[in-house]
């Protein structure tokens, strides 16, 4: 026998579906919800009136109308609406801010880390939480994680980062939902950082997109058809791990020839501050230092090598943007169309495709909105208006 349609699970994606729109600053109306979506202008109707009746959503202005009839009411979230709190968990800092639905950042601070231990890490943490949450009288959401991997995501665990004082397999998602009974979501920066550009960003219109970010390392997050791409282990999206020089330079993974042993900000810092004589050069620089000919051949050698790999990427995953982002927001614009020339002649599909390369939208805040993107990207997903779903708090 054939099961029936779950007519609760409809109407809760339906809901998220519906703030997702509101939440985009679109100045979308019921009307026009209606006519984006394929529902009944009532079923969005009754869905709004519910919405506003629990303080997701209000009627703002009268959109202006020349035709006979009413005026479309536009729809935004309501000021009191509930709010999220973002963890971004780097090398060197942690990161909290408080977000409207909408990922407006209402409250930033962070806190360096040095020398840390699990147990000092995880006080800092519930600290810069218990600080944001105190700014508010609204009610929060849940909790949304970005941070350096490899994790696992579904367990909410921070498996094994390299260079990060020796702390493996902490379990952020269940310390977190023990010390606040709020919701969790866990998932590494680079997949946060493309959550963030898929629900707010350039790629809100997107289905097929990479967000490449360039740190430490070289990651990426993957949309594909709409959605996070990812798997249980977390090693999905590793492109520093491509091997493009066989018995190469050693990797900090154990590998030789990998991507990310020659494109990575450490090894580019200490090449461009040979280059212009400048000890002090800063990622913020390189639009300055990129004019200098000595500086010249570290960009292109860099820039030749990241287009070999997104090449690879395009013919696997079909991309329509790649994203650069994280540190590689900084890399000069001439570089960046050197490198969507280079991408757009050599990808199997060059005779009938273009790929666009971006910097992200967010500049060195991605990875931090995306942190609370972790958790919208359940709730735009109808996930929290399910009866057991653990209960948001303040």
């Amino acid at each position: 026998m054939r099961k029936g349609v779950n007519h609760t699970d409809v109407k809760n994606t339906n809901r998220g579906i519906i703030l997702q729109l509101i939440a985009s600053g679109r100045d979308y109306s019921r009307a026009a919800i209606a006519s984006k979506i394929h529902l009944s202008k009532m079923t969005v109707t009754n869905i709004v009136n519910e919405l506003i009746e629990e303080r997701y959503v209000c009627e703002s202005q009268i959109e202006e109308n020349t035709n006979i009839g009413r005026n479309p009411v536009q729809l935004d979230i309501a000021p009191d609406a509930p709010k999220v709190i973002g963890i971004y968990l780097s090398r060197d800092a942690v990161h909290c801010i408080l977000t409207e639905i909408t990922g407006k950042i209402l409250y930033h601070q962070f806190t360096s880390l040095c020398e840390e231990t699990a147990n000092s890490l995880t006080q800092k943490i519930i600290k810069l939480i218990q600080d944001a949450a105190s700014v508010t009288t609204d009610t929060i959401l849940g909790i949304g994680v970005s941070s350096i991997g490899p994790l696992d995501a579904e367990k909410g665990v921070i498996l094994k980062p390299t260079n990060f004082f020796h702390i493996s397999d902490y379990s952020i998602k269940a310390i977190l939902e023990d010390c606040f009974q709020m919701p969790v979501f866990v998932n590494n920066d680079m997949n946060a950082s493309a959550l963030a550009e898929k629900l707010f960003g350039m790629c809100m219109d997107t289905k097929n997109f990479v967000y490449l970010g360039i740190s430490n390392g070289i990651g990426s997050g993957i949309i594909s058809d709409g959605k996070l791409f990812q798997n249980k282990s977390g090693f999905v999206g590793e492109i520093g791990h491509m091997g493009i020089y066989y018995d190469g330079a050693l990797c900090s993974c154990g590998r030789r020839g990998c991507l990310e042993a020659y494109i990575n900000m450490p090894v580019i810092l200490e090449k461009l501050r040979l280059a212009s004589n400048n000890p002090a050069l800063t990622c913020s620089d390189f639009v300055t230092v990129a004019k200098q000919e000595s500086c010249h051949a570290v960009f292109q050698d860099m820039a030749e090598k990241l287009s070999y790999a997104i090449i690879n990427a395009c013919n696997m995953m079909d991309p329509q943007i790649i994203i650069l982002g994280h540190e590689g927001y900084y890399l000069p614009d001439s570089y960046i169309e050197y490198i969507q020339q280079e991408v757009n002649a050599k990808i199997l599909a060059a005779s009938h495709k273009y790929i666009s390369i971006r910097k992200s939208s967010f500049a060195m805040k991605t990875p931090i909105i995306g942190s609370a993107c972790c958790l919208l990207n359940e709730f735009f997903a109808g996930n929290f208006f399910t009866s057991n779903h653990p209960k948001s708090s303040r």
